[in-house]
C-alpha cells in the first residue's frame, strides 16, 4: 500500500524530502517522525519536507496510509542514524518430541550473498560450539524461566548482522521476539531483574524486562593519523613486555580482553564512499590472539590512511553508530593529537551528543603534551605505562557494563531509568573516570 522511495542509509540532520510509492487505493498518507504526525500527504507527488533537526539523533520515521473510510490499510517504518542492516541472521529452535529446544540453527543472509567470517552464537552470555551437523546444541536448563539466545554473524567488509531470541518462561518456545537492548551501568554490584522492576520506562510506561547479561564487549577504535608515530614507540616496548609475560605467564594489565567473545574494529578515517555507512571502512573482528587492548591500540593500523584528508569526528558517529546495533557492552575509543587536522562535516561536540543519543560510552586518548582537546578533556597517553593504565580503566568500566533487554522495540534515547538509589544509571557518551 505505501513504501518509502527515501531511504535514509547514512547519518542525516535537517530538513530532508520524503519521497513515498503509494497504492492507487490510498487516499492520504500520516507522517510520524518519533511518534508525532509531521505531515498528511493527499495526492501526488507523494513527498513531503521532513525536519530531523540541527542535531544526530536517532529517529523512527512512520508512513501510515489510510483508505476513503479512513480506515488504515497500510504502514511502514525505517529508522534514521540507526544501523541498517546489509545482512541478516535468524535463529531456528529444534526442539525434541516433548517440545524442548534443544538445539539452535542459524541462517545468515547477506545483500552481497557472502559466508560470513565467523558466527558468535550464545545461550544466557554462554558461548555454544557448532556441532559437525550445522547446529549449536543448548545446554541444560531451565524451559520455566526465561533464556537468551544471541547469534552474531561477521563478514569481511565489516558488516555484523545479529539476531537475538527470548525462549522460555511466559513466551511460546520457539517464537522469536523484539527485543531492544538497553546499557545500564552498575556502581556497585551487577543489577538484578528484582533491582530493575518497574523502574525501565518509555513515555511514563514501564518495559517489560526479559533479560540481563554482559557477553562480550564491543570497542570500535578511531586514530588521528598523526598520532602513529607515538603509537609506534609504544608498540615496541609492548613487543618486549609481551615476550617476557610468555616466560612468567603474568598478565600484561589486570583487565584483558577475551579471545572467544570480545571484538575490536578499527574505523579509517578517510572516506572512501559515498553511500551507508561503508563511506568509512571499517575492519571486521581484528584477531588478538591473546594478547590486550594496550597491544591492539598500537599495533593495528589502517593501510593507506592519511591525515590530509581525515575525518575524525565522521569516523567516531560511524563508529558509534555500529557499535550501538550490539547487544553488548560497548564503547568508542578516540586516540588523537592535541588539535588534529580534521574535516569531518560533524563538529566534536554535535558527535558527542549522538553518542549519548545511542548510548555508547566514547574514551579520548590524547598522545603528546597535555590532554584538552577539541572535544574536552582526555587522557593523556604518551608512554607504555600510560596505555596500560588507560586501558585497565576502559575495560574496567566496560565490566561494570551491562545490558538489559526489554520487550519490544525502542528508540534507546527514549527510554529512563529510575535507578540512581541502586547505583544505576543508563550508559552515555561521557566515559566514566
Amino acid at each position: 500500500m505505501v513504501t518509502f522511495v527515501s531511504l535514509f542509509l547514512w547519518l542525516i540532520t535537517g530538513v530532508q524530502t520524503v519521497e513515498l510509492a503509494v497504492d492507487p487505493r490510498v487516499d492520504h498518507v500520516e507522517i510520524l517522525l518519533d511518534g508525532g504526525v509531521v505531515a498528511t500527504i493527499q495526492s501526488a507527488p507523494w513527498r513531503t519536507k521532513c525536519d530531523f533537526g540541527p542535531l544526530l539523533e536517532p529517529h523512527d520515521l512512520v508512513a501510515i496510509a489510510f483508505g476513503e473510510d479512513g480506515d488504515e490499510i497500510g504502514r511502514v517504518h525505517q529508522v534514521v542514524n540507526l544501523p541498517r542492516p546489509e545482512a541478516e541472521t535468524r535463529i531456528v529452535l529444534n526442539s525434541d518430541e516433548e517440545g524442548r529446544a534443544t538445539s539452535v540453527r542459524v541462517v545468515t543472509q547477506s545483500t552481497e550473498q557472502l559466508k560470513p567470517l565467523s558466527i558468535l552464537t550464545t545461550f544466557d552470555g554462554q558461548v555454544l560450539k557448532l556441532e559437525k551437523q550445522g547446529f549449536y546444541l543448548l545446554p541444560e536448563h531451565d524451559p520455566k524461566t526465561i533464556h537468551l539466545i544471541s547469534a552474531e554473524a561477521s563478514y569481511a567488509s565489516g558488516v555484523v548482522a545479529g539476531a537475538d531470541v527470548s525462549y522460555g518462561g511466559g513466551f511460546f518456545e520457539g517464537v522469536a521476539t523484539e527485543l531492544t537492548a538497553v546499557p545500564v551501568l552498575a556502581s556497585d554490584k551487577p543489577p538484578t531483574l528484582s533491582d530493575l522492576d518497574g523502574r525501565l520506562t518509555v513515555d511514563g510506561k514501564e518495559l517489560g524486562i526479559v533479560a540481563i547479561e554482559q557477553g562480550g564487549v564491543r570497542i570500535y577504535i578511531v586514530r588521528d593519523v598523526a598520532s602513529h608515530s607515538m603509537l609506534k614507540g609504544a608498540s615496541r616496548a609492548f613487543s618486549q613486555r609481551y615476550r617476557a609475560k610468555k616466560k612468567k605467564s603474568k598478565p600484561i594489565i589486570e583487565f584483558d580482553l577475551d579471545p572467544e567473545i570480545d571484538r575490536v574494529h578499527l574505523v579509517g578515517v578517510n572516506s572512501t564512499a559515498a553511500r551507508g555507512v561503508s563511506i568509512f571502512p571499517v575492519s571486521g573482528a581484528v584477531s588478538i590472539e591473546r594478547r590486550s587492548l594496550p597491544w591492539a591500540v598500537t599495533n593495528l593500523f589502517s593501510p593507506g590512511a592519511t591525515v590530509v584528508d581525515q575525518r575524525l569526528a565522521d569516523a567516531v558517529a560511524v563508529a558509534g553508530l555500529r557499535a550501538s546495533g550490539h547487544g553488548s557492552p560497548r564503547a568508542v575509543l578516540l586516540i588523537t593529537t592535541k588539535k588534529p587536522v580534521d574535516h569531518s562535516g560533524y563538529l566534536g561536540p554535535a558527535v558527542r551528543h549522538y553518542l549519548d543519543e545511542l548510548r555508547v560510552p566514547l574514551y579520548v586518548w590524547v598522545t603528546g603534551k597535555g590532554s584538552t582537546t577539541s572535544w574536552g578533556s582526555g587522557t593523556k597517553t604518551m608512554s607504555s605505562g600510560d596505555f596500560s593504565k588507560a586501558s585497565t580503566a576502559l575495560l574496567s568500566n566496560l565490566e561494570k557494563q551491562w545490558i538489559v533487554w526489554v520487550e519490544g522495540l525502542h528508540l534507546v534515547n527514549r527510554i529512563e531509568l529510575d535507578g540512581e538509589d541502586l547505583g544505576l544509571t543508563l550508559v552515555g557518551a561521557q566515559a566514566p573516570e
